[in-house]
């Protein structure tokens, strides 16, 4: 056999070995395991990918809320009303990240880029203090409106809790610096972070990054073309 023949032999193994692989990884995603979510009627969680949680596993997970007091899990009816909260075209999508989650910093980006969501941002700090210094900065730009540019900035940009790298991030967002800092101790900060992980505790989010879709909730890193499967499921509304 000819030197050319045998390249492209290989080539066409090497391309076949590719498709194969993202056909089986297609295949995982689409078969996600669902379990019923305890207490709440209809609503069910599944694992997907990778996710980041303190300990590694969900025994480890400690849900609490700001400062010491433990956190009780948000009630069904308030439930949809928080997850998604933000109005707007596409199909409406609720997302607990982490500014320190690995996983959170390769997912984000995809979500944030697809015209077709309306996502609704839900920062979860359960990885230490640098996370929860994030969440209290994304939520205090909540108060500007701001709370996309300075998350895109983020993203760019890696997050450091240093107060002047923080005042730099916010002034590129188009943020009041000063204002940001100073309401990231406020009470509607800590209101807004405590809600966030009454609605992971009655969710069962033990980790970042989490998606909810209509009354389906996945735990773990999800690529783009998992993410178009789970969108073509029969998925039940929110709210049903």
């Amino acid at each position: 056999m000819s030197a050319p023949r045998r390249g492209l032999l290989v080539v066409a193994a090497g391309l076949a070995a590719v498709a194969w692989s993202w056909q089986i990884f297609g295949v995982r995603e689409v078969n996600i395991a669902f379990d019923p979510i305890p207490g709440l009627e209809g609503w069910k969680s599944g694992l997907a990918g990778d996710l980041s949680a303190p300990g590694g596993n969900a025994a480890d997970a400690v849900f609490l809320g700001i400062g010491t007091e433990a956190v009780e899990p948000l009630p069904e009816a308030r439930l949809c009303a928080t997850l998604f909260a933000r109005p707007g075209p596409g199909t409406p999508v609720a997302v607990f990240t982490d500014a320190y989650c690995p996983n959170c910093r390769l997912m984000d980006p995809m979500l944030a880029g697809r015209g077709d969501l309306a996502v609704t941002w839900h920062d979860l700090p359960l990885l230490g203090e640098a996370s929860e210094t994030a969440a209290r900065a994304l939520a205090a730009a909540e108060l500007q409106n701001g709370t996309i540019a300075l998350r895109e900035e983020f993203l760019k940009t890696g997050f450091a809790p240093v107060p002047s790298r923080l005042a730099r991030a916010a002034t590129a967002a188009g943020l009041d610096a000063g204002r940001l800092i100073a309401d990231m101790d406020s009470p509607a900060v800590a209101a807004r972070l405590a809600e966030t992980r009454a609605a992971a505790q009655a969710l069962g989010i033990w980790g970042t990054p989490a998606i909810v879709v209509g009354k389906s909730v996945v735990l773990g890193r999800l690529r783009s073309d998992g993410l178009d499967r789970l969108l073509s499921r029969p998925l039940r509304t929110c709210g049903d």
